[in-house]
């Protein structure tokens, strides 16, 4: 029995998986984010809880489990391979019918980290939250369908100053009102 956010994103995946994937087609899943950085380690921590099934699968077992594969590519700062391409390497050897990427995003607000999840299928840009021109992971480059989860987790400074700044504003109008009032 899953719990009920569990219960929700495997809905919300399974909604945006290919139609016609068959139970017996394999999925890789790839853990994006520097697994050293707090903010940005929820890829390769999520890779962690992922029971790959690859190695021992039996296309009999199709009702219950599909072949699944995970990695965690790292990112090119501590690599020197940029990560799109790490993961097409993989993709070639083992040939998956889908990706699911999992990977930290930026949020706009400070209220958005950690309190949603985005779900798309439209892959990925590593690092662009950050500003980073890095190799979009998709199914243009990669030649498979790329499901990309996102989970806010780190907003820029300016967004906390100017965040923080309203808030004190707000309050000081809340224990100060004008004359007259």
């Amino acid at each position: 029995q899953l719990l009920p956010v569990s219960q929700a994103v495997a809905e919300s995946l399974q909604s945006v998986m290919p139609a016609d994937m068959p139970p017996e087609a394999g999925v890789l899943v790839v853990g994006l984010g520097n697994y050293q950085t707090t903010a940005d380690a929820i890829g390769p921590k999520t890779i962690s809880y992922i029971q790959p099934t690859r190695h021992f699968y039996q296309k009999d077992w199709a009702e219950e489990i599909r072949p699944v594969a995970a990695i965690s590519p790292g990112v090119v700062g501590n690599t020197g391979i940029e990560t799109a391409l790490l993961i097409k390497g993989v993709v070639r050897q083992i040939k998956p019918a889908c990706l699911i990427v999992i990977d930290a995003l930026a949020a706009r607000s400070i209220s958005n980290i950690m309190s949603s999840i985005q779900i798309c299928n439209t892959g990925i840009r590593p690092g662009s939250g950050v500003q980073n021109r890095r190799q979009a992971v998709n199914q243009a480059y990669l030649g498979v369908p790329v499901i990309a989860v996102g989970i806010p987790t780190v907003v820029h400074g300016a967004t906390i100053i100017r965040e923080s700044a309203d808030l004190c504003m707000q309050r000081l109008a809340a224990e100060n009102p004008p004359p007259g009032l």
